[in-house]
């Protein structure tokens, strides 16, 4: 990729997001997640789902692979390696041990990894969600659907929906930037300490916050994974690079574990929490909100602070951007063809009102479409809220933006 792009020197964000395409249609399957999954859940047989899975999760992001490339300022990937598609088998195995050689479709996978795909399909074959939905309506149910459900069009069913995230709400991303995991952590372990184990109501509820505990714990062992990593990367670099590795370190040792004191802390923390629900289950269109609302504050403490000037803050969104877009989706090749393809409307919303009735509009409003007008990947989607007094100059990028972008 040439380093020059119409007459103009390449952001770090644009070099980042040109190598990550190129490696992309090559890119195989993983199946580390899937693995690590599968060992867990046979480890942890007879306990509560709730238990198993927090188990699960503990197990996959303190063990498999991760990494750091090139220029990265963020920590954190959906994949063991750059651009892969991790399995979530415990969502939906039929396609894999009934039509894998037809429903490959444009996904790759290495020779030596079928073997062992289709051992692990095998084993979730009555366990994947969508089995044990099936199971749950009956037969009759079930024929009925798949008889709706033809070649070319998709119908959403209930079952879909209990096989993946859906975005149907907004995680509270705000909450984790301003508390801290071990902040919320205190809230778990407190609200432990008041449910004592009465029927089986408040079992239930012990057992699930247990598994909260669990899951905390595990993310932030998962950040400290990287700030570890790091360290060991910037005692072989040089220059800027040894700098900005040794600052990542720090950043991932400190957040998400405690409050963000940082824009730059505030950021990785929402990508860590974000990354953590996908490792939990296959997430769609779970999205970041109003991140012009909830981050503004980080950013205008540290303009005004000189700890970070506007065009640092870009190079963040930049590389935020090139993350969120290396997310692929794992499905048979019918189901992509239906939908949108590798489409998962990661969205923010940009603009409105705040509580008060007032503008909502801020720099970082403008900051966002900036980032999005210089590293052109799909995600995340970007949603202006228009009212009445929206300035002028935001109401004509929404009008231009989208043929520009």
């Amino acid at each position: 990729m040439a380093e020059e792009m119409e007459g103009r020197q390449l952001t770090r964000g644009q070099r980042l997001w040109y190598r990550l395409i190129e490696i992309r249609q090559n890119a195989p399957i993983s199946l580390e997640r899937a693995k690590l999954l599968t060992a867990s859940w046979r480890e942890t047989e007879g306990l509560p789902v709730c238990l198993r899975r927090a188990k699960a999760f503990e197990k996959v992001v303190t063990e498999i692979p991760i990494y750091i490339e090139d220029e990265e300022l963020l920590c954190g990937h959906y994949g063991s390696w750059p651009m892969v598609a991790e399995w979530h088998p415990e969502l939906g195995v039929e396609w894999v041990l009934e039509r894998f050689e037809s429903e490959l479709g444009s996904l790759k996978i290495r020779s030596e990894d079928i073997p062992l795909m289709k051992e692990i399909a095998q084993y979730w074959k009555d366990k994947a969600a969508d089995a044990c939905y099936f199971r749950y309506i009956g037969n009759e149910e079930e024929q009925r659907i798949r008889m709706l459900d033809y070649h070319g069009t998709l119908i959403r069913h209930l079952y879909q929906e209990c096989c993946r995230g859906q975005g149907w709400c907004v995680p509270d991303y705000a909450k984790a930037i301003r508390k801290g995991l071990l902040g919320i952590l205190a809230e778990v372990q407190e609200e432990i300490q008041t449910t004592p184990v009465r029927d089986e109501a408040s079992r239930d509820k012990r057992f699930f916050l247990e598994a909260l505990t669990i899951v905390i714990r595990a993310g932030i062992r998962y950040a400290r994974r990287h700030a570890e990593l790091a360290r060991e990367l910037a005692r072989g670099a040089q220059g800027q690079r040894k700098a900005e590795l040794e600052q990542m370190a720090e950043i991932c040792e400190w957040v998400p574990a405690n409050p963000a004191r940082t824009f730059w802390e505030a950021l990785q923390t929402l990508w860590f929490c974000h990354l953590m629900m996908f490792f939990d289950y296959l997430e769609n269109g779970v999205s970041p909100g109003r991140v012009d609302q909830y981050l503004y504050p980080y950013y205008k403490r540290d303009i005004e602070q000189g700890r970070l000037t506007r065009e640092q803050a870009l190079e963040l969104l930049e590389l935020l951007r090139c993350h969120y877009s290396c997310y692929r989706l794992l499905a048979e090749a019918s189901l992509q063809e239906k939908g949108s393809g590798e489409a998962n409307w990661f969205n923010c919303v940009l603009g409105g009102l705040t509580p008060d009735g007032q503008d909502a509009t801020n720099e970082l409003s403008y900051l966002w479409l900036e980032a999005a007008e210089r590293v052109r990947s799909p995600h995340p989607t970007l949603s202006i809220r228009v009212h009445e007094n929206t300035p002028e100059e935001l109401s004509l990028i929404h009008i231009s933006e989208p043929t520009r972008l």
